[in-house]
Protein backbone atom coordinates (compact mmCIF):
# COMPACT_ATOMS: atom_id res chain seq x y z
CA UNK A 1 0.00 0.00 0.00
CA UNK A 2 1.65 3.19 -0.89
CA UNK A 3 1.17 6.62 0.76
CA UNK A 4 -1.76 7.84 -1.05
CA UNK A 5 -3.63 4.32 -0.65
CA UNK A 6 -2.74 4.71 3.38
CA UNK A 7 -3.90 8.04 3.65
CA UNK A 8 -7.01 7.46 2.04
CA UNK A 9 -7.37 4.28 4.73
CA UNK A 10 -6.88 6.59 7.48
CA UNK A 11 -9.45 9.22 6.15
CA UNK A 12 -12.10 6.42 5.67
CA UNK A 13 -11.44 5.23 9.22
CA UNK A 14 -11.58 8.52 10.52
CA UNK A 15 -14.94 9.09 8.88
CA UNK A 16 -16.11 5.90 10.12
CA UNK A 17 -15.36 6.53 13.66
CA UNK A 18 -17.30 10.26 13.17
CA UNK A 19 -20.46 8.97 11.66
CA UNK A 20 -20.64 5.88 13.97
CA UNK A 21 -19.96 7.90 17.11
CA UNK A 22 -22.25 10.43 16.02
CA UNK A 23 -25.29 7.61 15.42
CA UNK A 24 -24.28 5.89 18.72
CA UNK A 25 -24.75 9.76 21.13
CA UNK A 26 -28.15 10.00 18.96
CA UNK A 27 -29.37 6.55 19.94
CA UNK A 28 -28.00 7.49 23.66
CA UNK A 29 -29.77 11.16 23.61
CA UNK A 30 -33.21 9.52 22.11
CA UNK A 31 -33.27 7.17 25.05
CA UNK A 32 -32.29 9.68 27.87
CA UNK A 33 -34.91 12.38 26.25
CA UNK A 34 -37.45 9.80 26.61
CA UNK A 35 -36.83 8.68 29.80
CA UNK A 36 -37.47 12.35 31.36
CA UNK A 37 -40.20 13.16 28.86
CA UNK A 38 -42.17 10.12 30.42
CA UNK A 39 -41.29 9.77 33.44
CA UNK A 40 -44.45 11.42 34.93
CA UNK A 41 -46.49 8.31 32.89
CA UNK A 42 -43.98 5.65 34.29
CA UNK A 43 -45.04 6.92 38.08
CA UNK A 44 -48.65 6.59 36.88
CA UNK A 45 -49.31 3.39 35.54
CA UNK A 46 -46.43 1.88 36.11
CA UNK A 47 -45.43 2.54 40.07
CA UNK A 48 -49.18 3.58 41.30
CA UNK A 49 -50.51 0.04 39.86
CA UNK A 50 -50.53 -2.91 40.83
CA UNK A 51 -47.90 -5.28 40.32
CA UNK A 52 -48.08 -7.09 36.90
CA UNK A 53 -46.03 -9.00 34.25
CA UNK A 54 -46.30 -6.04 32.22
CA UNK A 55 -44.78 -3.71 34.76
CA UNK A 56 -41.52 -6.02 35.02
CA UNK A 57 -41.55 -6.31 31.57
CA UNK A 58 -41.76 -2.46 31.33
CA UNK A 59 -38.86 -1.57 33.80
CA UNK A 60 -36.29 -4.54 32.42
CA UNK A 61 -37.10 -2.28 28.81
CA UNK A 62 -36.78 0.93 30.61
CA UNK A 63 -34.02 0.80 33.34
CA UNK A 64 -32.12 -2.53 32.05
CA UNK A 65 -32.39 -2.18 28.01
CA UNK A 66 -31.99 1.83 28.67
CA UNK A 67 -28.56 1.34 30.73
CA UNK A 68 -26.94 -1.18 28.33
CA UNK A 69 -27.99 1.16 25.71
CA UNK A 70 -26.18 4.11 27.40
CA UNK A 71 -23.28 2.44 27.68
CA UNK A 72 -22.83 1.05 24.69
CA UNK A 73 -23.37 4.21 23.04
CA UNK A 74 -20.79 6.18 25.13
CA UNK A 75 -18.10 2.92 24.45
CA UNK A 76 -18.15 2.50 28.45
CA UNK A 77 -19.37 -1.09 28.32
CA UNK A 78 -15.57 -2.99 28.43
CA UNK A 79 -13.72 -2.96 25.12
CA UNK A 80 -15.74 -4.35 23.10
CA UNK A 81 -17.79 -0.95 22.43
CA UNK A 82 -14.39 1.03 22.16
CA UNK A 83 -13.85 -1.57 19.59
CA UNK A 84 -17.08 -1.52 17.88
CA UNK A 85 -17.30 2.67 17.85
CA UNK A 86 -13.99 1.95 16.07
CA UNK A 87 -12.35 4.40 18.56
CA UNK A 88 -8.42 4.48 18.66
CA UNK A 89 -7.12 3.14 21.95
CA UNK A 90 -3.93 2.15 23.46
CA UNK A 91 -3.35 -1.30 23.62
CA UNK A 92 -2.55 -3.38 26.53
CA UNK A 93 -2.84 -7.00 27.56
CA UNK A 94 -6.29 -7.16 28.71
CA UNK A 95 -7.78 -5.02 25.23
CA UNK A 96 -6.37 -7.25 22.73
CA UNK A 97 -7.72 -11.03 23.94
CA UNK A 98 -11.12 -9.11 25.19
CA UNK A 99 -11.93 -7.75 21.67
CA UNK A 100 -11.33 -12.01 20.56
CA UNK A 101 -14.68 -12.43 23.53
CA UNK A 102 -16.75 -9.24 23.15
CA UNK A 103 -17.10 -9.00 19.56
CA UNK A 104 -18.82 -12.13 18.58
CA UNK A 105 -21.38 -11.53 21.88
CA UNK A 106 -22.04 -8.05 20.81
CA UNK A 107 -25.23 -8.84 18.46
CA UNK A 108 -27.39 -10.69 21.28
CA UNK A 109 -28.26 -7.76 23.53
CA UNK A 110 -29.95 -6.06 20.41
CA UNK A 111 -31.66 -9.67 19.65
CA UNK A 112 -33.04 -10.17 22.92
CA UNK A 113 -34.31 -6.77 23.04
CA UNK A 114 -36.00 -7.15 20.06
CA UNK A 115 -37.67 -10.74 21.36
CA UNK A 116 -39.14 -9.10 24.44
CA UNK A 117 -41.19 -6.65 22.36
CA UNK A 118 -42.24 -8.89 19.85
CA UNK A 119 -43.75 -11.16 22.66
CA UNK A 120 -46.00 -8.17 23.89
CA UNK A 121 -46.61 -7.45 20.62
CA UNK A 122 -48.23 -11.34 19.94
CA UNK A 123 -49.78 -10.67 22.87
CA UNK A 124 -51.49 -7.77 21.64
CA UNK A 125 -52.46 -9.16 18.92
CA UNK A 126 -53.89 -11.93 20.57
CA UNK A 127 -56.20 -9.88 22.65
CA UNK A 128 -57.22 -8.08 19.83
CA UNK A 129 -58.31 -11.17 17.92
CA UNK A 130 -60.55 -11.95 20.61
CA UNK A 131 -57.74 -14.94 22.34
CA UNK A 132 -58.15 -16.58 18.72
CA UNK A 133 -55.81 -19.81 19.43
CA UNK A 134 -55.37 -19.91 15.61
CA UNK A 135 -54.14 -16.46 15.65
CA UNK A 136 -51.74 -17.59 18.56
CA UNK A 137 -50.32 -20.57 17.07
CA UNK A 138 -49.74 -18.75 13.73
CA UNK A 139 -47.81 -16.04 15.24
CA UNK A 140 -45.74 -18.68 17.90
CA UNK A 141 -45.05 -21.09 15.36
CA UNK A 142 -43.42 -17.93 13.00
CA UNK A 143 -41.60 -16.36 15.94
CA UNK A 144 -40.49 -19.68 17.21
CA UNK A 145 -39.22 -19.76 13.09
CA UNK A 146 -37.93 -16.32 13.02
CA UNK A 147 -35.95 -16.75 16.34
CA UNK A 148 -34.51 -20.41 15.45
CA UNK A 149 -33.01 -18.89 12.27
CA UNK A 150 -31.27 -15.81 13.87
CA UNK A 151 -29.89 -18.25 16.42
CA UNK A 152 -28.41 -19.94 13.49
CA UNK A 153 -26.81 -16.26 12.44
CA UNK A 154 -25.62 -15.22 15.19
CA UNK A 155 -23.90 -18.52 16.53
CA UNK A 156 -22.26 -18.64 13.27
CA UNK A 157 -20.99 -15.18 13.73
CA UNK A 158 -19.82 -16.09 17.32
CA UNK A 159 -18.09 -18.91 16.45
CA UNK A 160 -16.40 -17.71 13.00
CA UNK A 161 -16.02 -14.26 13.38
CA UNK A 162 -12.19 -13.25 12.62
CA UNK A 163 -11.27 -10.66 14.98
CA UNK A 164 -8.72 -7.82 14.07
CA UNK A 165 -7.19 -5.31 16.48
CA UNK A 166 -4.78 -3.32 14.23
CA UNK A 167 -6.21 -2.90 10.56
CA UNK A 168 -3.80 -0.06 9.89
CA UNK A 169 -0.12 0.60 11.12
CA UNK A 170 -0.64 2.44 14.86
CA UNK A 171 -4.84 2.25 14.46
CA UNK A 172 -5.42 -0.16 17.56
CA UNK A 173 -9.31 -1.06 16.82
CA UNK A 174 -11.45 -4.20 17.06
CA UNK A 175 -13.17 -4.91 14.31
CA UNK A 176 -13.94 -8.65 12.28
CA UNK A 177 -13.03 -9.53 8.80
CA UNK A 178 -15.71 -11.82 8.25
CA UNK A 179 -19.28 -12.01 9.33
CA UNK A 180 -20.87 -15.12 7.96
CA UNK A 181 -24.54 -15.06 7.27
CA UNK A 182 -24.69 -11.61 9.16
CA UNK A 183 -25.59 -10.17 6.37
CA UNK A 184 -29.01 -11.74 6.47
CA UNK A 185 -30.17 -11.45 9.94
CA UNK A 186 -32.72 -8.43 8.87
CA UNK A 187 -34.92 -10.54 6.27
CA UNK A 188 -36.09 -13.12 8.73
CA UNK A 189 -37.12 -10.35 11.43
CA UNK A 190 -38.78 -8.02 8.76
CA UNK A 191 -40.58 -11.04 7.79
CA UNK A 192 -42.20 -11.49 11.25
CA UNK A 193 -42.55 -7.86 11.70
CA UNK A 194 -44.40 -7.21 8.44
CA UNK A 195 -46.80 -10.24 9.26
CA UNK A 196 -47.45 -8.80 12.56
CA UNK A 197 -48.58 -5.45 11.02
CA UNK A 198 -50.98 -7.09 8.35
CA UNK A 199 -52.64 -8.75 11.07
CA UNK A 200 -52.88 -4.92 13.19
CA UNK A 201 -54.37 -3.58 9.92
CA UNK A 202 -56.74 -6.22 9.52
CA UNK A 203 -57.93 -6.37 12.85
CA UNK A 204 -58.35 -2.89 12.74
CA UNK A 205 -60.04 -3.34 9.79
CA UNK A 206 -62.22 -5.68 10.89
CA UNK A 207 -62.71 -3.74 14.66
CA UNK A 208 -63.92 -0.38 12.41
CA UNK A 209 -66.59 -2.44 11.34
CA UNK A 210 -67.88 -3.75 14.07
CA UNK A 211 -67.64 -0.14 15.48
CA UNK A 212 -69.42 2.06 13.14
CA UNK A 213 -72.37 -0.61 12.40
CA UNK A 214 -73.11 -1.09 16.43
CA UNK A 215 -73.48 2.99 17.42
CA UNK A 216 -70.65 2.71 20.05
CA UNK A 217 -70.59 5.61 22.74
CA UNK A 218 -67.34 7.81 23.03
CA UNK A 219 -65.59 5.77 25.40
CA UNK A 220 -65.53 2.69 23.16
CA UNK A 221 -64.51 4.72 20.30
CA UNK A 222 -61.93 6.26 22.45
CA UNK A 223 -60.93 2.49 23.52
CA UNK A 224 -60.48 1.26 19.98
CA UNK A 225 -58.63 4.47 18.93
CA UNK A 226 -55.65 3.46 21.86
CA UNK A 227 -55.89 -0.31 20.96
CA UNK A 228 -56.55 -0.53 17.13
CA UNK A 229 -54.98 2.41 15.84
CA UNK A 230 -52.30 3.29 18.41
CA UNK A 231 -51.17 -0.87 17.72
CA UNK A 232 -50.81 0.03 14.07
CA UNK A 233 -48.33 2.78 14.76
CA UNK A 234 -46.22 1.24 17.10
CA UNK A 235 -46.10 -2.23 14.42
CA UNK A 236 -45.61 -0.76 11.44
CA UNK A 237 -42.42 1.88 13.10
CA UNK A 238 -40.86 -1.23 14.14
CA UNK A 239 -40.83 -2.75 10.88
CA UNK A 240 -39.86 0.54 8.98
CA UNK A 241 -37.12 0.91 11.34
CA UNK A 242 -35.40 -2.33 10.55
CA UNK A 243 -36.32 -1.64 6.77
CA UNK A 244 -34.28 1.62 6.75
CA UNK A 245 -31.53 -0.42 9.07
CA UNK A 246 -31.48 -2.77 5.86
CA UNK A 247 -31.21 0.21 3.15
CA UNK A 248 -28.36 1.44 4.74
CA UNK A 249 -26.45 -1.77 5.10
CA UNK A 250 -26.49 -2.55 1.73
CA UNK A 251 -25.93 1.06 0.56
CA UNK A 252 -23.12 1.61 3.36
CA UNK A 253 -21.62 -1.46 4.08
CA UNK A 254 -21.58 -3.75 7.15
CA UNK A 255 -19.20 -1.38 8.91
CA UNK A 256 -22.02 0.42 9.70
CA UNK A 257 -23.58 -2.04 12.03
CA UNK A 258 -22.43 -0.39 15.13
CA UNK A 259 -25.01 2.64 14.14
CA UNK A 260 -28.04 0.28 13.45
CA UNK A 261 -26.84 -1.91 16.71
CA UNK A 262 -27.71 1.15 18.78
CA UNK A 263 -30.74 2.52 16.89
CA UNK A 264 -32.23 -0.49 16.76
CA UNK A 265 -32.20 -1.46 21.00
CA UNK A 266 -33.47 2.28 21.30
CA UNK A 267 -36.36 1.82 19.01
CA UNK A 268 -37.42 -1.01 20.84
CA UNK A 269 -36.90 0.12 24.06
CA UNK A 270 -38.88 3.39 23.50
CA UNK A 271 -41.56 1.87 21.52
CA UNK A 272 -42.04 -0.73 23.87
CA UNK A 273 -42.41 1.21 26.94
CA UNK A 274 -44.62 3.84 25.22
CA UNK A 275 -46.96 1.25 24.10
CA UNK A 276 -47.19 -0.10 27.70
CA UNK A 277 -48.14 3.07 28.47
CA UNK A 278 -50.33 4.09 25.64
CA UNK A 279 -52.09 0.85 26.85
CA UNK A 280 -52.76 1.55 30.40
CA UNK A 281 -53.73 5.10 29.71
CA UNK A 282 -56.65 3.54 27.22
CA UNK A 283 -57.67 1.17 29.64
CA UNK A 284 -57.83 3.04 32.26
CA UNK A 285 -60.08 5.96 30.23
CA UNK A 286 -62.09 3.29 29.56
CA UNK A 287 -62.53 2.42 32.90
CA UNK A 288 -63.15 5.66 33.95
CA UNK A 289 -65.60 6.42 31.78
CA UNK A 290 -67.67 3.40 32.62
CA UNK A 291 -67.73 3.83 36.19
CA UNK A 292 -69.30 7.21 34.92
CA UNK A 293 -72.09 6.28 33.08
CA UNK A 294 -75.40 6.39 34.31
CA UNK A 295 -77.76 3.44 35.91
CA UNK A 296 -80.13 3.63 32.61
CA UNK A 297 -77.05 3.59 29.91
CA UNK A 298 -75.23 0.32 28.87
CA UNK A 299 -71.58 0.54 27.35
CA UNK A 300 -70.87 -2.45 25.52
CA UNK A 301 -67.32 -3.33 25.59
CA UNK A 302 -65.08 -6.27 24.11
CA UNK A 303 -63.14 -8.77 25.83
CA UNK A 304 -59.79 -7.08 26.74
CA UNK A 305 -57.61 -6.41 30.00
CA UNK A 306 -58.18 -4.31 32.55
CA UNK A 307 -55.51 -1.60 33.71
CA UNK A 308 -53.64 -3.82 35.86
CA UNK A 309 -53.31 -6.50 33.39
CA UNK A 310 -52.02 -4.71 30.82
Amino acid sequence: MDSNQLEQAYIEIGRLIQVNRLCQSAAMTWLVYDFLMLFNQEVEYIWKMPWSITSCVYLVLRYVGTTWGILFASGCYLPIHWFALLKVITVSRFIIPSCKVFVPLEVWPTWLIESIVQVMLQIRLYVLYRRSKKVLAFMGTFFLAQAAAMLCIYIDFSATAKVINQPLPGAYLCGSTTYGWLYYSMYPTIAFELTLVGLCVWVGYQRSKEHFSSGLRWSRAHLLDILVRGNVLYFFGFVLMWIISMIALFVYGIQWGSAILAFGPATFIIGGCRLILHLRDGALSFSNSTHQSSGDQVVVAYPTATASDV
